[in-house]
């Protein structure tokens, strides 16, 4: 079963998912041309980090951690409307 993952967020070609039906830890699913990331969002006093890559180049995963990092409170409050 494929879960529901709005896109949250879409910038220089990434688009960043918060899985609605899902576990923890806060986490995102960020694609570009078919390749995808989860990231672990972290918290206030952690930044994100890579939990899985699937296809995405060094590069493309340094820009999408800065993407990530650089949206990280809007991503945790948008994480904490969904699972409360």
């Amino acid at each position: 079963m494929m879960l529901a993952m709005p896109t949250v967020l879409r910038q220089n070609g990434f688009a960043v998912m918060i899985p609605v039906d899902d576990h923890l830890p806060p986490h995102v699913h960020v694609t570009k041309a078919g390749n995808e990331l989860v990231v672990n969002l972290g918290d206030e006093r952690t930044k994100s980090s890579v939990r899985k890559n699937r296809g995405m180049s060094k590069s493309e995963l340094a820009q999408a951690l800065r993407i990530i990092n650089n949206n990280q409170g809007m991503l945790l409050a948008g994480w904490r409307r969904i699972h409360g």
